[in-house]
């Protein structure tokens, strides 16, 4: 077992049960040493365990994160993954109120994220919170389609690979909807083949974050995007309160107008 920072990595040479750090590192392969791993996990609930892999395959993720792994990442470890992860937690109970107070709250924005992963939803929800968005989550894509085509969103947060409907087919329904065809689609995932963000950016999407991400950057990122989108809706919606002004003003005069006129007849 190898103690660096605030984490630790275990491999197979770790006779242990109890932690005495916030995240763990597990650099095992996890199907031959699944029951091994499970009691790790259960003997240590305040602990948040990562799993460091070469040969990342969606199988694996799928195991891993069905015994409590929260998140997959590849081996040798990157440092830089697991700095993010620590400094988001510094962020969180040294920084957040002074980012929070930097960033305006957006109160009128609507939001939906799509990820079948409940651990990326959840880091997605700590991102924005503060921001007071109306967010939405799935977990399921297929509950997202009428949605779609009903309710108008600000932004469309996709992951790719998921059951039954792949982030790209999202993107294609809400492309063709009418109410949302305008709306910016943002990609978040682990995919950082040349070929995903191609077909990600002809799909329509206006920015493709690769997985793992800095949470303080991705903040922004999402932030930036909302709060263009959020000028729009007052823009638009100054415009549409000049345009009743404007007639309210036309029509008074000539409505007057037609009162004397009948009256006179």
């Amino acid at each position: 077992m190898q103690d660096i920072k605030k984490y630790q990595v275990i491999n197979r040479g770790y006779k242990g049960e109890k932690l005495d750090t916030s995240l763990c590192i597990f650099t095992i392969p996890i199907k031959e040493n699944k029951e091994f791993i499970e009691q790790i996990i259960k003997s240590n609930p305040q602990t948040q365990f990562w799993l460091s892999i070469k040969n990342m395959e969606k199988s694996e993720i799928l195991l891993a994160n069905s015994i409590g792994i929260k998140n997959v990442i590849a081996y040798p470890i990157d440092e830089l993954a697991v700095n993010a992860y620590l400094d988001a937690n510094n962020i969180k109970i040294i920084k957040n109120e002074n980012s929070e107070q930097e960033l305006e709250p957006l109160c009128e924005i609507k939001v939906m994220v799509v990820d079948d992963n409940t651990m990326n939803l959840q880091l997605i929800e700590e991102v924005l919170r503060g921001l007071e968005i109306n967010l939405e989550v799935y977990t399921q894509p297929k509950n997202t389609i009428e949605k779609i085509k009903t309710e108008k969103y600000d932004l469309f947060l996709l992951d790719i690979l998921m059951p039954e409907i792949s982030g790209f087919d999202i993107a294609e329904t809400i492309k063709n909807s009418e109410i949302n065809k305008n709306t910016p689609i943002m990609f978040i995932s682990a995919l950082s083949d040349y070929e995903y963000k191609l077909a990600g950016y002809n799909s329509g999407a206006c920015c493709y974050i690769e997985k793992p991400y800095d949470v303080s950057i991705l903040r922004h990122q999402i932030y930036n995007i909302l709060k263009k989108e959020d000028i729009k809706k007052k823009i638009n919606k100054a415009r549409d309160t000049f345009y009743a002004m404007i007639t309210h003003d036309l029509k008074s005069p000539i409505t007057a107008e037609i009162t004397a006129l009948k009256l006179l007849l």
